[in-house]
């Protein structure tokens, strides 16, 4: 793969300095100026590459949305076709720690939830990747019921809790700082994942 072009690589520097100045100060407190001081570019430069802060926040969540997907791809490969085990690698990917991980993007996925309520494009980019998220996780639920349980029956009951809990660890993590502990996310939402599978029982 080559390198990626000046042009991409300034919009991504740019997206995450803004991810960085929401971490300290909100996004409604971020302002172009500070980005771009964090950035180490020009303000002027910083509205060549985006009209808009709200258009910087757009591409912030493309940019999450493309990290959990390397992640998920790379531990997918590693579960050798195995249902529970491709499940589980979709927990990971969003929670487990690892040389990839980068905790900093929770902290501005919480931050865009937020936003998402008070405006409507975000809301929409937001909810279309949550959306295409959720139709893998219940592709992987009803894989590994059927492979445990002989049934697909309750994927989507089973997609939704999974993937609330994933939203209410990253909600906790960030709103009360160490209630969870390094990795017991990932730990407490497999073992519920393994419950609704019925390997407890």
């Amino acid at each position: 793969m080559g390198r990626p072009s000046n042009t991409l690589q300034r919009r991504r520097e740019i997206t995450r300095a803004l991810e960085r100045v929401m971490a300290q100060v909100g996004y409604s407190g971020a302002t172009i100026a500070e980005v771009a001081r964090v950035a180490g570019l020009n303000p002027g430069l910083v509205h060549y590459h985006f009209k808009t802060k709200q258009e910087i926040l757009l591409a912030l969540i493309e940019q999450i949305a493309q990290t959990l997907e390397r992640r998920y791809r790379k531990r997918v490969a590693q579960a050798g076709g195995e249902p529970v085990a491709e499940l589980v690698a979709f927990i990971h990917a969003h929670l487990a720690f690892g040389a990839d991980a980068e905790p900093a993007l929770v902290g501005a996925w919480v931050t865009i939830g937020a936003e998402s309520i008070a405006q409507a494009e975000v809301r929409r980019v937001y909810t279309r990747e949550l959306r295409r998220r959720s139709i893998e996780l219940r592709r992987l639920c009803r894989r590994a019921l059927l492979a445990r349980r002989g049934s697909g029956r309750g994927a989507a009951d089973m997609s939704l809790a999974i993937a609330s809990a994933i939203e209410g660890v990253y909600l906790t993590s960030v709103a009360a700082p160490g209630l969870i502990t390094r990795g017991s996310g990932a730990r407490s939402v497999t073992e519920m994942a393994r419950g609704f599978l019925g390997e407890y029982a």
